[in-house]
């Protein structure tokens, strides 16, 4: 029974992200999901793909990283990048390169 199993998801960047819609779209499909907790050390989504000015140290002494950089969204073809059910293209509202 999945009430009382919990999974952490550590770190919700690309992979994260991926295996949390892959788990919501489940349940929303009637699949029986586990709760959920998602961890990330940074203040917000995205992991090393989300972009910080920032520099030096967290609130807790942990280095800032940022392996993108100003105005890089992806540096993979969109199709790697995009989930199967919400494209680029659905989320721009149009078609890009």
């Amino acid at each position: 029974m999945c009430s009382s199993i919990r999974v952490a998801i550590c770190v919700d960047g690309p992979s994260g992200l991926s295996q949390l819609h892959a788990l919501e779209s489940a349940r929303k499909e009637g699949w029986q999901i586990p709760e959920i907790v998602c961890y990330e050390k940074a203040n917000d989504l995205g992991g090393q793909w989300n972009y910080s000015w920032r520099t030096g140290l967290y609130q807790y002494n942990e280095p800032v990283y940022s392996s993108i950089y100003h105005n890089l969204w992806t540096n993979l073809p969109k199709e790697c990048s995009q989930f199967i059910d919400y494209t680029f293209d659905k989320h721009f509202g149009e078609s890009i390169p």
